[in-house]
């Protein structure tokens, strides 16, 4: 060290000045070092880096990978971090503050305020903060503001990291293209390819009741589908590439038509008219130049009851022959839909007649007051999209972006004309889609597949066709959607290719909070300045030993008598007065080297001694009493973390039972912010400093409580626990056997911990909402179906799509369930409308239902036949009565049974097969010669059954041609009844279509049938079996026919229940053991034919005025951004808040902090005053006579030994320190700390 002045204090007391010589160094604080400061310094430039590298990373990657959604490890740990860094500052900070006064010691004579009782330790840091600012101690007022600026880094960090949604893209990913574009994949010429009906079924249920694309097509077009090559993680997946698209187009355009006027006089029931082309570049095909015609079937008015009106549609092909582009000649269609009217005047029973019965009118009109004709070119392009699959969107949602310029582009070995072949042969496999044309001659539209799909097109019915620009406009769209089916089945060949596209997902990363992060920049590049600040400004040279060591006071005293004298002289005194007498003088301190002695540690006093009377010797001393030590702060400070936890408990349950405490708008906001992740530390902090204060308290109590004591101790010297590391401190006590510093040490670390757990208490989470909301419905049903037998309104067509082609359910309609139409009300409608919703209300569902009599073997007989010419065949005959309410039985209407049967043809080779059938029941009266007791041979004429009576039979089970003993036939006879039930519907916006995660659930046990007739009947006698035979088709299998139901022995519907949805095995028509099964099963396929026959045929529109509201409920799944309580950092709280709790009120139950000390023992002059007139410090020089044996005989410069080197020398061996009353050598009571023989076991 260098050169100092030095003094030496003559056997009088006076100072003399002596040579200046190097002095041995001081004692020197390892926290205050040059190593530890810098070390320090590199700490916080290292964080501060490691913030910008973070913030760099953050913001070229939009975050970090959140790799686990347990919070706790991004939001504990830099709160840990910094816990850590904190405490590494506290040592500085605390030893900054320790060697303050004994600084200004050495630095010049200073007043008694600014060294020996200078107290920068006990104090709260703002007040210190303050007295440095005062005293200009700029070092002490840097590190306080260092550790105070630590503290709010800390609670910053709490918020450092955050999640956010981000949207991630991937410039290239890998994918897998599944099928391409092969014009020769397709040949043009195969039945199989020309005679598939299900294009048109399909392309029907997308047009006329909105059911989604197969994948791979959309409106307009036909693209190439692709996925991932990976499939780990699709679920918020966006992905992009471009791909081939098939544009089929259908370019339409008016043409002139005419029919010749003269209507021929026949009696033929349905006469021909010729059809016209009145434009000369076209001719019919079969005809010259139209001269011929086309034939146009009518009704003749004269022998058979004709409807007032028929809208007759035509679809043909025409040859047109084009200069300009020659290879488009064939390619065109001819579209007419022609209105014929019939007046005819009947006269006798004729006027009652059904339509389709022979009369003999006396007069009679035909006219075609309409008649509309369009020509139409079918065409294709290849185009280059981009496609979108969203699959976060459940289902999928693909969006495509076509090119803005058109393409000229063709497939090879594909032409136009082949599209044009494709779509003639397909509506042509289609064309009982909508009913047999021979059951239909009589409806009022004649019925033609494109045509219907056209109508459907146009929201109604032929009349709308009638209108050119809307026939042009609804036939280029559903050629397009069936062209769309072609082409995707028969050109879109499977491959599996390798192809890169983009994709972009939101994925909740972890985000840094810029806020908090820059503020922590801020603040660790203030720490960097106050730790160069340290380095070049510290001092530490200012006294000889740890002055935090219980026996340095008493070592420097020891030798510093006029120091002695004026602390004896003022001790007594009150704390204030002992602080006021001590302003009398002024202190230094230098190193004395002796001439004889070698050198001492002095602390000169300089001043005029005032007249003080010393207190009487029976005065109770003031006692030192800091804030730790005031019962309402310790009461406060053991309050507190039972109010937390009990605050965390009610908010707890808050949290839990509204799924969440508070609702806030963002979570980056400010506000959102402080009351999750700052308000939560503060409280935590305020509650760990308060525990700290206690913690102080007690550690620089525990020496002194220990040699007051009347415990022998195990060490001469009680051990001082200030300025060691909480660890150190903690195994200190412990090993002191300070049992109360050992727990409120324990309680003080735990609430170190606080800030740290506090960090994960809150999370702000979306959360669904629910509200009240009214739907109002549309629509009502009515039971009655008029006409069942002729028309269906697509509902048997709608099944096949559902059952076979595994197509979504039409609108409010959901497997046996048909629901009333909806629509939201318009207030709920007014603001943007939320795709994340769901509605969820309970509707008046409808469910067809069958009550089915089974027949015994008794009742029906099963007959086995050959036939050289058609092979071996089967007749099933049943007889079954009927109940009370319908004994109309025969044709003549009064039998009590019904007798019915049915024939099956089987494959010429085959001996044995499956049977399964659906027939219509009839009742009488009916004409025996025209007509049956099942089966439908003149569905226009023949009655429905009246209300009450069974209107279905099925027959199925096994035949065996050649052993009778393995044929196996049930049959059943069945009534229909229509059931209302209450159903809880999920549905979502904005197209309120029926959820397909959140299923209809009805409650049986409210459900009602509904009456049929005006006596309580609840029997309906729809009649099914026509739609089924003709309309309904399951694409989906290949062993039974059906095109031809004469082939076939098992029907359609039966293949519905054997192939469809919810297949059973064949094997279980012949079980008896599987009897409930069969029947369950069609019951299952019955109720969802009839959900779409409903839904086709019994709604009735409501007035607006008229309609009924439901009351429901809307969840918003990402409705609300709520602040929740974590319960696992709740219950960690609070178990460490009342860990803290009992370990502090123990703490303080086992440690005294009240009339311990009088003076404050943190202060030069507080510390020492307790040795002030004891025996151990006496001058040696003085007291060396013979009763020198009363205090332990120390080596010279004892006050530069630290306390190891002392206890090693033995000179304290078999003494101990005790601290009380004490009287001295004058007779004078004292109280502080002597030294006294140990006691011999």
């Amino acid at each position: 060290m260098a050169a100092q002045s030095t003094v030496e204090c003559s056997d009088n007391g006076s100072m003399i000045e002596t040579p200046e010589r190097t002095c041995a160094a001081l004692w020197k604080s390892v926290w205050l070092s040059r190593l530890t400061l810098m070390g320090i310094g590199l700490l916080f430039a290292a964080l501060t880096v490691a913030l910008l590298v973070l913030w760099k990373y953050n913001m070229q990657y939009r975050g970090f990978v959140l790799i686990t959604s347990n919070h706790y490890s991004w939001t504990y740990g830099p709160t840990a971090l910094l816990v850590l860094v904190a405490a590494l500052w506290r040592q500085i900070d605390f030893h900054c503050k320790t060697m303050a006064p004994w600084v200004a010691l050495r630095e010049k004579p200073q007043m008694g305020s600014q060294s020996m009782s200078l107290d920068y330790i006990s104090p709260m840091q703002i007040y210190s903060l303050w007295k440095a600012l005062k005293n200009k101690h700029f070092i002490v007022m840097t590190s306080i503001v260092g550790f105070m600026l630590l503290k709010v880094v800390t609670l910053i960090s709490t918020g450092l990291f955050i999640t956010v949604p981000t949207i991630q893209h991937y410039p290239s990913l890998d994918l897998i293209q599944l099928n391409s574009f092969n014009g020769s994949a397709v040949n043009v010429t195969s039945f199989p390819t020309l005679n598939d009906s299900s294009l048109v079924y399909t392309a029907y249920g997308i047009l006329a009741s909105g059911l989604s694309y197969p994948e791979g097509t959309s409106e307009s077009l036909v693209y190439e589908t692709f996925m991932p090559s990976s499939t780990d993680s699709l679920t918020n997946l966006k992905v992009t590439t471009t791909v081939k698209a098939v544009v089929p187009a259908f370019h339409c355009e008016s043409a002139p038509v005419g029919v010749d006027p003269n209507f021929p006089n026949t009696t033929d029931e349905h006469p021909i008219l010729s059809l016209q082309l009145q434009f000369p570049e076209c001719q019919l095909i079969g005809g010259g130049q139209g001269v011929d015609g086309t034939p146009v079937y009518t009704l003749n008015p004269q022998t058979f009851k004709c409807p007032a009106r028929q809208l007759s549609p035509l679809l043909q092909r025409i040859s047109c022959f084009n200069q300009t582009d020659p290879n488009t000649q064939d390619n065109w269609q001819l579209l007419t839909l022609a209105d014929i009217r019939y007046n005819q005047t009947l006269t006798g029973s004729d006027e009652t007649a059904i339509v389709g019965e022979s009369v003999q009118a006396s007069s009679w009109v035909t006219s075609i007051p309409g008649l509309t004709g369009i020509a139409c070119r079918s065409s294709y392009t290849i185009e280059r999209v981009n496609v979108t699959y969203d699959y976060s969107q459940n289902p999928v949602k693909v969006t495509i972006t076509r090119p803005s310029e058109p393409s000229q582009e063709k497939l090879e070995d594909f032409t136009d004309f082949d599209l044009g072949r494709l779509f003639t042969a397909s509506l042509s496999a289609a064309a009982e889609m909508f009913g047999n044309v021979l059951d239909n001659a009589y409806a009022e539209e004649y019925p033609n597949t494109m045509f219907k799909i056209m109508a459907q097109v146009a929201g109604g019915g032929y009349e709308a066709l009638l209108d050119e620009p809307t026939m042009i406009k609804t036939a280029e769209k559903a050629f397009q959607q069936v062209a769309v089916q072609i082409i995707k089945k028969n050109l879109a060949q499977a491959v599996s290719l390798r192809t890169t596209g983009q994709a972009s997902y939101t994925q909740e990363r972890l985000r840094i909070n810029d806020v908090s992060l820059w503020s922590m920049v801020g603040g660790f590049g203030v720490m960097i300045v106050i730790a160069v600040f340290f380095i070049l400004t510290r001092k530490q040279d200012a006294t000889p030993r740890d002055p935090t060591s219980t026996l340095s006071a008493a070592l420097i005293l020891r030798p510093n008598k006029l120091l002695h004298d004026v602390l004896q002289t003022s001790a007594g005194y009150e704390e204030d007065q002992f602080a006021a007498n001590l302003q009398n003088y002024t202190f230094t301190s230098r190193i004395a080297n002796l001439d004889s002695s070698g050198r001492q540690f002095v602390v000169s006093v300089n001043g005029s001694v005032p007249d003080i009377q010393s207190p009487r010797d029976d005065t109770e001393p003031g006692w030192w009493r800091p804030l730790g030590a005031n019962r309402a702060f310790v009461s406060a400070a053991l309050a507190l973390p039972v109010a937390i936890i009990a605050v965390l408990e009610v908010l707890q349950r808050q949290s839990d039972r509204n799924s969440g405490i508070a609702s806030v708008s963002d979570v980056e906001s400010l506000p959102s912010k402080i009351f999750t992740r700052y308000l939560p530390a503060l409280i935590m902090l305020l509650s760990a400093t308060m525990f700290d204060s206690l913690e102080f308290l007690s550690i620089v109590l525990a020496p002194y409580n220990a040699m007051k004591a009347n415990r022998q101790p195990s060490t001469p010297v009680s051990r001082s626990l200030v300025g060691l590391m909480p660890l150190h401190a903690l195994w200190t006590a412990l090993r002191s056997r300070y049992w109360g510093s050992s727990l409120a040490i324990i309680a003080a670390l735990l609430g170190s911990v606080l800030t740290i757990v506090s960090s994960g208490l809150y999370t702000i989470d979306s959360v669904p909402v629910t509200s009240p909301v009214q739907i109002q419905s549309t629509d009502s049903f009515n039971t009655t179906w008029g006409n069942s037998v002729l028309n269906d309104s697509g509902a048997a067509v709608l099944t096949s799509l559902s059952e076979s082609l595994n197509l979504t359910y039409p609108r409010f309609t959901h497997e046996e369930f048909a629901l009333p139409g909806l629509q939201t009300t318009t207030s709920q409608t007014s603001g943007p409308v939320d795709t994340d919703a769901m509605l969820s209300v309970e509707l008046p569902s409808l469910r067809a239902s069958l009550n089915c009599t089974s027949f015994g073997l008794s009742q029906f007989n099963v007959t086995t036949s050959y036939n050289p010419k058609v092979g071996p065949g089967a007749t099933v005959r049943a007889v079954g009565s009927l109940p009370e309410q319908c004994l109309f039985g025969g044709p003549g209407g009064n039998l009590t049974s019904i007798e019915f049967e049915r024939s099956f043809q089987f494959p010429y080779t085959q001996n044995r097969s499956y049977i399964g059938k659906i027939l219509d029941l009839h009742v009488g009266p009916f004409d025996p010669v025209h007509e049956l007791s099942e089966d439908e041979l003149s569905p226009t004429t023949q009655r429905d059954n009246p209300p009450g009576c069974p209107s279905l039979g099925f027959i199925y089970g096994f035949v065996d041609v050649n052993d009778a003993s393995q044929t196996s036939v049930s049959v059943l006879m069945c009534d229909q009844n229509m059931q209302q039930l209450p159903t809880t519907v999920h549905l979502t916006l904005p197209d309120l279509s029926i959820s397909s995660d959140s299923p209809p659930i009805p409650d049986d046990t409210v459900s009602k049938f509904l009456p049929s007739g005006p006596s309580g009947e609840t029997a309906f006698s729809y009649r099914l079996q026509t739609h089924i035979d003709t309309e309904l088709s399951l694409f989906n299998q290949t062993e039974y026919d059906s095109s031809n139901l004469d082939q076939s022995t098992v029907d359609r519907f039966f293949q519905g229940v054997l192939f469809g949805k919810y297949p059973i095995p064949q094997s279980w028509l012949a079980e008896s053991g599987r009897a409930t099964e069969v029947r369950a099963s069609i019951q299952a396929f019955y109720r969802r034919y009839m959900a779409q026959a409903i839904s086709a045929n019994m709604r009735i529109p409501t007035l607006a005025s008229e309609a009924r509201l439901f009351n429901g409920s809307m969840t918003v799944k990402n409705g609300v951004l709520r602040v929740k309580q974590n319960n696992a950092s709740k219950i960690t709280l609070q178990a460490l808040l009342g860990t803290m709790f009992l370990c502090g009120s123990l703490a303080m139950f086992l440690s005294t902090t009240r009339e311990v000390v009088p003076y404050n023992p943190c202060t030069i002059a507080g510390d020492m005053a307790l040795w002030a007139g004891s025996r151990f410090c006496r001058d040696p020089a003085v007291h060396n006579g013979p009763d020198c044996g009363d205090v332990p005989l120390l080596p010279k410069e004892a006050e530069f030994m630290d306390d190891k080197t002392l206890m090693r020398s033995g000179v304290l061996n078999g003494w101990v320190f005790k601290l009380g009353w004490w009287e001295t050598d004058d007779g004078i009571r004292r109280y502080g700390i002597d030294v006294v023989k140990k006691e011999v076991d």
